[in-house]
């Protein structure tokens, strides 16, 4: 399994979609099934912006849905969009490398070999992951 990026808050231990295997021996194996639909119906993938390898895409997502939490609370104290240095010093501190925001409430910042893009909505932030751009930036959504 690939390893979060050096400074990244996100436990390494549980990077990845969650446990969709149930192990409860005792379960019958369409039991199992059902519980393991539900589980992945709660945590669907998030959108991809392209191509990723399965190990680089695993850790974005799960620092991704770390972070998703990070940044409702700080629409929440802002009154739904936060202002774009709020943002930018939030994925910083979080470890993001090579952060752009913009006044429309877009952001991107690298987690290792991957992007995470995202805008805010009066819903809260919405992300996705993807993959650098040639030159190594994540460039703004939207």
């Amino acid at each position: 399994m690939a390893i979060a990026p050096r400074g990244w808050t996100c436990d390494k231990q549980q990077a990845g979609r969650p446990q969709s295997v149930i192990t409860n021996p005792g379960l019958e194996p369409e039991a199992q099934a059902r519980a393991r639909r539900a589980l992945e119906a709660a945590n669907p993938p998030l959108p991809r912006r392209g191509p990723l390898p399965e190990d680089v895409a695993v850790v974005a997502e799960s620092c991704a849905r770390a972070l998703s939490l990070e940044l409702k609370l700080l629409a929440a104290n802002a009154g739904n969009v936060p202002d774009s240095s709020s943002v930018h010093r939030l994925l910083t501190a979080k470890g993001l490398t090579g952060v752009t925001t913009d006044t429309r409430s877009s952001f991107a910042g690298a987690i290792g070999d991957a992007c995470v893009h995202g805008t805010f909505s009066t819903d809260g932030p919405e992300l996705s992951i993807g993959p650098q751009s040639p030159d190594g930036t994540c460039l703004l959504v939207g």
